[in-house]
């Protein structure tokens, strides 16, 4: 690798890391949090989704692990950005 695309991937790296601590100060959430907020608003806005579905369909898109998702789900609903619904079922 060159020292003109390494420092070009340096300042991608920096550009982030501001991004990431940004969004952690501001609105107390990470980068997996809202990409998680975005996909729920996308996929459950209109209608109630079993858990089990959404977890794989934000599996799949966001190539995270179920327990980084079910963190962010967590973190999303005690800062009452999301609400959970129980099935009756």
């Amino acid at each position: 690798m060159n020292t003109e695309k390494l420092e070009t991937l340096l300042g991608f790296y920096k550009q982030y890391k501001a991004l990431s601590e940004y969004i952690d100060k501001k609105y107390k959430l990470s980068l997996n949090d809202l990409a998680v907020l975005d996909l729920t608003m996308k996929h459950c806005k209109d209608e109630k989704v079993l858990m089990q579905s959404f977890l794989k369909t934000a599996m799949d898109e966001l190539d995270l692990s179920r327990t980084k998702l079910l963190v962010s789900i967590r973190r999303l609903i005690e800062k009452e950005r999301l609400s959970k619904v129980r099935s009756s079922k």
